[in-house]
């Protein structure tokens, strides 16, 4: 494997993290529900446990990730163009799995816990910042990133691994990041 093939395997998946980025910020907020992606976006954040349907990822990343390849293929080697394009793709496919595993799992490791603070400070608290799902790089760059200390989660909007069902109240491995507001869901 050649140098120019990894760093065009680094590049592609560092312009994955911008189009995380702008993606979200962009397309998901500040068109306000003008696009389908933004409408999908806006009823992930109003909906506790909603994804925009699979086929509807599979349809986009479909059109979006041969275009990558068409349009970087006649500024370098067609090796380098499918090193960027295979790992701009992998790029999507860590972001959708890690932004699954944020909502519907308790996070296991360092980065999983940074992961869901980050990202659910943006949810329930600061929905202008941290638009960044597997990195903070672009919001840091942009000035959208916003340090939380503690993240306020409203009950019915809550991941349904956040809340001990015996206490209704925040797991204990997660006390010292998330606290529960609102009144406690009925059973």
């Amino acid at each position: 494997m050649t140098v120019s093939v990894l760093i065009s395997s680094a590049v592609g998946f560092l312009v994955w993290t911008f189009v995380e980025y702008a993606m979200h910020n962009f397309n998901g907020h500040q068109m306000k529900g003008r696009t389908g992606f933004s409408r999908d976006h806006l009823k992930h954040h109003a909906e506790e446990g909603y994804f925009a349907p699979l086929s509807a990822k599979i349809l986009r990343a479909g059109l979006i990730i041969p275009a990558v390849y068409v349009l970087v293929v006649p500024f370098v080697p067609w090796e380098c163009a499918l090193a960027f394009t295979l790992s701009f793709l992998g790029g999507h496919v860590l972001y959708e799995v890690v932004h699954y595993r944020l909502h519907f799992y308790v996070p296991q490791n360092a980065y999983m816990r940074w992961a869901a603070k980050h990202h659910f400070a943006h949810h329930f608290n600061c929905p202008k910042h941290n638009h960044g799902v597997t990195t903070s790089l672009w919001d840091h760059v942009f000035g959208t990133y916003r340090q939380v200390e503690e993240v306020r989660v409203p009950r019915r909007l809550a991941m349904v691994w956040l809340v001990d069902e015996g206490t209704n109240d925040v797991i204990l491995s997660c006390q010292d990041t998330f606290r529960l507001t609102g009144r406690a869901r009925r059973a």
